[in-house]
């Protein structure tokens, strides 16, 4: 069989986008997890080794979900293997319209993407010919296809392989990547059992670009993630008596103004600049209907980093919100004199002054205020909260913020989960200038080989679970972010010693793609069978000599 043949690679895929693994799902991911296992557990390989096919559990999982661990080892050798990892997940299909059954049959869906409204590139590339659309072909089953077919064809010719070859297939990437959290502790027992070295871990998610930009690209790194929330407490007050207190929404919205989209905030790494402060969700933290000024207010946003910790993360969170309440307090001053001119009369706010706290210091507060009592209310308060994860964590924020018993003007800065650290390459490590020589190799065979100019990045723009490979930042760093999680540890907690302990080297090598997440999702049907899994296969093969000298 073929494997690396678009006979074998473009039939799977379609298999596999077929399985509607939209997260978080127990039922569905699992479906698409046994799915790939059924495919494995085809190749006479596995049939013989059975041991080397893994249907590993998500400890503590609430859905049960799976991930999938493979393995085909070097006939003999000292344990090196380098790892192919996707995630398996994929996001809903709302965006998708009318033709939203349709989104997970790849084939129907381009013969029918046409009736959807789309940008001028994308009936461009449906005119082509050349791309295939549907949900998930493109983030990321294309890469979990060309990794199936890299270790299928390494179980063919064992005897030539140098390393070992491993593929690790994950849900929950489009949610908060737990299961790449979820699959560290097996890395780590496999690595100590069975005595493996990791020498690369390579991602295959798709190249990012629009339009004409949409290049093949190889990345040396992977950009971060942090979602900072600001927690606004105003100054209560009836309607009638508005210019006495100091609506939240009113600093919220000086908040948003300096932050959302703002360029001058965004990270910076590798020459290129980042997203910047992003407003996910913003909201008052009232239940019910009040004839009163909202006091409380909360929003959190997305952060793409490059070099910032999360500790320098806090200290541009504390500027923007002193910064927001003093605007909203001299706007305040201002349009009260002016209401005042109006004929009524005049109030003259209590002298305030803008305060800012970290969540660690205001569970402080609460805990000298209530004891140690403090930690398990608010633990219960996100618990019992409805919503999400990052609705539980706000639910144990407000709640702390009434055990100490603030008052405003008052911003409270901290995290919501999930974070990815972002991973940069340095070259100060074996292991990085080893990924480093093989970016440029390979670079210089796809020109070589199939006339392909594929461009070096440092980071990769979006998100990848490549930020778990290792933590080696400053320690401070993870540590301030724990410390500012409300309610750490209830829904979302980071394998911390895994972390710390595995380092291991990533490259991200993936199809060309388009338009993830949008009803236009789609890939390069030539590059993404054609050449991407001969390229992967031959990043595989080159990764022992990269080390060579060192």
């Amino acid at each position: 069989m073929p494997f690396l043949s678009r006979s074998y690679l473009r039939p799977l895929l379609l298999d596999i986008v077929a399985s509607p693994s939209v997260s978080p799902s127990g039922d569905r991911e699992n479906a698409v997890a046994r799915r790939i296992v059924e495919h494995l557990a085809d190749l006479p390989y596995f049939q013989e080794h059975a041991e080397d096919l893994m249907l590993l559990p998500w400890e503590g999982d609430p859905l049960g979900r799976h991930l999938v661990f493979a393995l085909v080892r070097a006939p003999e050798g000292s344990g090196d293997t380098v790892i192919l990892t996707g995630h398996m997940d994929v996001v809903d299909v709302k965006v998708c319209g009318p033709l939203a059954p349709l989104a997970f049959d790849a084939e129907a869906y381009t013969a029918r993407i046409g009736e959807m409204p789309m940008d001028d590139d994308a009936a461009r590339d449906l005119a082509s010919g050349e791309w295939l659309f549907g949900r998930g072909v493109a983030d990321m089953k294309c890469g979990v296809t060309g990794c199936i077919g890299v270790l299928a064809e390494a179980s063919t010719r064992r005897e030539t392989l140098r390393t070992h070859v491993a593929v690790l297939f994950v849900p929950d990437e489009e949610n908060s990547s737990g299961g790449m959290l979820a699959a560290l502790p097996h890395l780590e027992r496999l690595q100590r059992e069975r005595g493996l070295r990791y020498l690369a871990c390579i991602d295959t998610e798709p190249s990012i670009g629009m339009g004409d930009e949409a290049l093949a690209r190889v990345y040396t790194g992977s950009a971060g993630k942090i979602n900072p929330f600001f927690l606004v407490v105003g100054c209560e007050a009836h309607l009638g008596e508005y210019y006495e207190g100091l609506n939240s929404a009113a600093v919220l919205g000086e908040l948003l103004r300096l932050a959302e989209g703002n360029p001058d905030l965004a990270d910076e790494g590798g020459g290129e600049a980042f997203t910047p402060l992003a407003c996910m969700k913003h909201r008052d933290l009232r239940g019910e209907y009040s004839a009163s000024i909202p006091e409380r207010s909360v929003a959190y946003f997305s952060y793409f980093t490059a070099s910032k910790n999360p500790c320098q993360v806090l200290d541009l969170l504390r500027s923007l919100a002193l910064e927001a309440q003093r605007n909203a307090l001299d706007r305040q001053e201002e349009a009260s004199a002016r209401f005042a001119a109006r004929g009524k009369p005049r109030v003259h706010p209590r002298p305030r002054e803008a305060r800012v706290m970290t969540f660690e210091e205001l569970l402080s507060k609460a805990r000298d205020r209530v004891g140690p009592e403090a930690d398990t209310l608010v633990e219960r308060a996100a618990r019992e909260a409805p919503g999400d994860e990052r609705d539980r964590a706000l639910a144990a924020a407000d709640a702390c913020v009434t055990l100490a018993g603030e008052k405003g003007p008052l911003v409270v800065v901290g995290f919501l989960m999930p974070w990815y650290p972002h991973r940069g390459n340095r070259g100060e490590t074996v292991g990085d200038r080893a990924m480093l020589r093989l970016a440029s190799r390979v670079a210089a065979e796809a020109r070589d080989r199939f006339g392909v100019a594929l461009e070096i990045r440092p980071f990769y723009e979006g998100i990848s679970d490549l930020s778990y490979c290792g933590y080696s930042e400053d320690p401070e760093g993870m540590e301030a972010y724990i410390r500012n999680v409300p309610a750490y540890g209830v829904d979302y907690r980071l394998p911390v010693q895994e972390l710390q302990t595995l380092h291991i080297p990533v490259l991200n090598l993936g199809p060309i793609g388009k338009d993830a997440h949008k009803h236009t999702e789609r890939i390069h049907e030539g590059y993404a069978f054609d050449v991407f899994p001969r390229m992967l296969r031959r990043a595989v093969e080159l990764v022992p000599a990269m080390y060579g000298g060192e």
